[in-house]
């Protein structure tokens, strides 16, 4: 998606505070996943859950995840679907901190 204001694509800031917690700046896409059908969300969500799966990092996998739900709890109804019980697990145990506490929300 090209910003067209200037030309280029937009960029998307993340950091994580002393917590471990992710912050983000930018809507990660909301308002183009807003246009998006259930099924479309649905099969974005899962590439993502593949990319966790391949080393993609769980808090990238959730917050992307609720930018394309369209809220935190359509999120969870979705990674619960597409994750089994132990991944979700494993994933919550390796976290710490802020971070954790994100995942859990999630996740569990």
């Amino acid at each position: 998606m090209l910003d067209t204001t200037n030309g280029k694509a937009p960029i998307i800031e993340c950091c994580f505070n002393r917590e471990n917690t992710m912050l983000m700046n930018g809507d990660l896409g909301g308002s183009l996943y807003k246009t998006w059908d259930s099924k479309q969300r649905r099969d974005e969500i899962a590439k993502l859950v593949d990319g966790f799966r391949a080393g993609l990092p769980i808090g990238i996998l959730c917050k992307m995840a609720e930018a394309i739900a369209g809220s935190r709890k359509q999120a969870r109804k979705h990674l619960h679907r597409l994750l089994t019980a132990e991944e979700r697990q494993a994933a919550v145990a390796k976290e710490t901190g802020g971070l954790q506490l994100l995942v859990k929300d999630f996740l569990l």
